[in-house]
């Protein structure tokens, strides 16, 4: 019997029957925005709901409708083609998940997988704090807010990307025929990022939602082990130690990124695979001075940025006094 299925394509005895057999519900949240002239402007939305189906076939569960309920798009005064987006209040965005949230726990849902992909710190915040709201409430089911670039940020993939390769990429796997190339301006194109037209490929595309889906379902795993006050500090990653096969921190060994500070950080801001031992291994291979001023850079960088930032970054000072007693 089939394990996972989209909601709207079953008939209500299925679903109640799935969710009894599985209750994880994967909610896709993107937006609709301008991604420069080569790709749709529901780019966000659809990388993020082909993310949920291929993690339910993983996993098990239900994907829920897409949402492209989201806030910061890009404002078209701000665009030198005149584009912009739809986006919401915070206010808006925020209740809607969370009445969202309610209505999937009296379907039955015990572990809600929010993940979205528009990653402006706006959009992060409010998909982060809805979750962290939902959890701190007394119920059933718990919320696990993800987004697409963290669970691959160990293979390497760290550069900011807004229409070009890893989007592009994402949009040549799984739907190759909303993707013009021919579209791109001749010198560069308003992508930020890898230049698509080099770097982008139908089976790097592959490549990445395998990866992404494939990380993405042992942290869903994970959850449905932890308790859901542990979703939102990521403690219930500290069980497995995934930061001993991330490929950044071989890269930092090896000295790959010749002390570029942007790149041989093993943190970034949108990185779930953090753990007290991470900063143990980072003394041990760098010196504590090395870590102290990389700390010193995360906080600076922490300030203006989203709340999950703050959070992890109040934990790993507190890790790191401890390692100094």
């Amino acid at each position: 019997m089939q394990r996972w299925s989209e909601m709207r394509l079953l008939p209500p005895s299925r679903m109640a029957d799935l969710l009894r057999e599985c209750p994880i519900v994967y909610v896709p949240s993107g937006i609709l925005e301008w991604h420069d002239e080569h790709l749709p402007m529901g780019t966000d939305t659809l990388k993020m709901e082909e993310i949920c189906r291929r993690t339910a076939r993983l996993t098990g569960g239900l994907v829920h409708m897409p949402s492209y309920l989201a806030v910061e798009a890009i404002n078209p005064a701000e665009n030198p083609l005149g584009h912009g987006g739809i986006g919401y209040t915070p206010q808006l965005v925020k209740e809607y998940l969370l009445e969202l949230f309610r209505q999937l726990e009296l379907l039955g849902a015990r572990l809600i997988v929010l993940s979205y992909g528009h990653t402006s710190p706006g959009n992060i915040n409010i998909h982060e704090e809805a979750a962290f709201e939902y959890n701190m409430q007394a119920g059933q089911a718990g919320v696990l807010a993800m987004n697409d670039v963290a669970p691959a940020v160990k293979y390497r993939y760290k550069v900011a990307d807004h229409a070009a390769k890893w989007e592009t990429s994402f949009m040549m796997a799984s739907y190759p025929e909303a993707v013009d190339l021919s579209r791109l301006a001749a010198e560069h194109g308003e992508f930020w990022g890898l230049d698509p037209r080099l770097h982008a490929s139908a089976a790097e595309g592959e490549r990445m939602y395998s990866l992404v889906a494939q990380e993405t379902s042992e942290l869903v795993k994970l959850a449905r082990r932890a308790p859901r006050e542990q979703y939102y500090n990521q403690a219930y990653t500290h069980a497995v130690g995934c930061w001993q096969d991330c490929q950044n921190m071989r890269d930092l060994a090896d000295n790959y990124w010749q002390h570029d500070e942007r790149w041989e950080d093993p943190f970034c801001w949108y990185c779930e695979w953090r753990s007290p031992g991470l900063l143990r291994e980072l003394r041990a291979r760098q010196g504590a001075a090395w870590l102290q001023n990389t700390i010193t850079r995360w906080r600076q960088s922490a300030s203006p940025y989203t709340v999950r930032a703050k959070y992890a970054l109040e934990q790993i000072e507190l890790e790191y006094a401890e390692l100094d007693n």
